[in-house]
């Protein structure tokens, strides 16, 4: 499962995407629904421009304290833990 897959399940109250509707021939529902995930799921590269841009900068990050923040690993490891978590909870209640 991936995270564009998870939210539009969070999101389908906001239009209609009931399978009525999608029987009817009204799509404006799904197609917002499918843009608004996409729109979602291209944001991460907004954060392209945060990477080291070489190898030296790289290894400069390494150098500095900054880069070895033990709250800032616990927080991605939890953060990483939750967001799996959410996905199996989420694709389990989707099969059942």
């Amino acid at each position: 499962l991936n995270l564009s897959a998870i939210l539009s399940t969070s999101l389908l109250g906001i239009w209609d995407v009931s399978k009525e509707a999608l029987g009817n021939g009204d799509l404006s529902g799904m197609s917002k629904l499918t843009y608004l995930t996409s729109a979602i799921q291209m944001s991460a590269i907004c954060f392209v421009g945060l990477l080291p841009h070489s190898k030296d900068d790289l290894m400069e990050l390494n150098k500095e304290r900054q880069g070895h923040s033990v709250v800032g690993g616990i927080f991605l490891l939890v953060t990483t833990c939750l967001s799996i978590s959410y996905a199996i909870v989420v694709g389990a209640l989707n099969i059942l």
